[in-house]
């Protein structure tokens, strides 16, 4: 899933290409159009509502186009100055196309405007039109990118932080299971220092860089066939993912921290350990995905750290799926569930 907007030094520019930017173009300038018009005493000249509602339609339309064709080169403008020079191209279209306007009525005898305004009257109100729905198009644009910008910086940091919460003890733990099993199970030993790699390299991926399902259920694995290693036979395992489909697209490192959660809240604290267990299918165009673990006597599932790492993955959501994936948690039975809701989207690889 690519961003849809580029960043030039340090200014986000958006995709003038999306036809969802053409249609809230097109209705912001019809509905200046009326507000104009109903803000003028006196009955309404509905002939030149008509006219400026075509006027503005195919102005939009040309605009946006030539917005979309000339975006490479404002790209390169430094700062504001690509949305200058996106606001000053609006105003030489809209220029040459109230002069077309003017020529075609002439030059066919139309008589549109005959009596009631000008050829410069004409010019002067098309034009301030355009150029003050363009800027305050543009100003718009430019304050939801640049929310979008730190809202990204926000996530990443967040994302970096989540991705160092591999806690220093589960290193340290790991390491010594590994050393145990040098002398006992040297084969073991080397499996295990591989997973270890894997586990790590995975948690050093780019925070922007999405994965295949099919990647983080496999880092997962390797995650809880390290604490398996250190736990015993407290941890048992119960994978159910048969039915989800692993060339769907999540961030890195979004089941890790669940898995972890589970194995630190739900099994170590019990002293005969309990079961985790993977779940999810596909749910129409979304994937559901199922983390369970037991509760210890007495605990919950609220604990601060247990938290923050939910709402981590939350934002991370939100971030990646704009508000279309979600993270719910809930107590039943004795059990504790985070369960993970995302948009189906096949994973690209390249």
């Amino acid at each position: 899933m690519k961003t849809s907007s580029r960043r030039v030094r340090g200014v986000l520019l958006p995709d003038f290409c999306r036809w969802q930017f053409l249609f809230a173009a097109m209705a912001v300038a019809l509905i200046c159009v009326l507000i104009a018009q109903a803000a003028k005493l006196g009955p309404p000249h509905w002939q030149l509502v008509g006219i400026y509602s075509v006027f503005s339609v195919w102005l939009v339309v040309i605009c946006v186009a030539l917005l979309c064709l000339f975006r490479p080169l404002l790209s390169r403008l430094p700062g504001l100055a690509a949305y200058w020079g996106s606001w000053l191209l609006v105003m030489f279209i809209s220029v040459l196309a109230s002069l077309a306007v003017l020529w075609i009525n002439q030059a066919l005898q139309l008589g549109l405007f005959s009596g009631r305004i000008t050829p410069l009257e004409l010019i002067l109100r098309l034009v301030f039109m355009s150029g003050l729905v363009a800027a305050a198009l543009l100003r718009y644009l430019y304050v939801h990118q640049l929310w979008q910008q730190e809202v990204m910086a926000q996530s990443e940091a967040r994302v970096q932080a989540l991705q160092s919460r591999i806690r220093p003890h589960f290193l340290f733990n790991s390491l010594n299971s590994i050393a145990s099993l040098i002398a006992e199970d040297p084969e073991n030993a080397e499996i295990a220092i591989e997973d270890l790699a894997d586990l790590f390299r995975g948690a050093l991926r780019q925070a922007d860089r999405l994965i295949s399902l099919g990647e983080e259920l496999e880092l997962a694995r390797k995650y809880l066939a390290m604490e398996q290693r250190r736990i015993g036979a407290r941890l048992t395992i119960d994978w159910q993912v048969e039915r989800l489909p692993v060339d769907a697209t999540v961030p890195p490192l979004l089941l890790q921290p669940l898995v972890e959660n589970a194995v630190y809240h739900g099994i170590q604290p019990r002293p005969e350990g309990g079961v985790v267990t993977v779940s999810g299918a596909r749910d129409d165009d979304n994937v559901v995905i199922v983390v369970t673990n037991p509760l210890a006597i007495g605990s919950s599932s609220e604990t601060s750290s247990n938290r923050v790492a939910l709402d981590n993955i939350r934002e991370r959501l939100y971030y990646h799926y704009a508000g279309r994936g979600d993270l719910l948690t809930k107590d039943s039975d004795g059990n504790f569930q985070a369960i993970i809701r995302i948009p189906y989207v096949v994973h690209h690889t390249g």
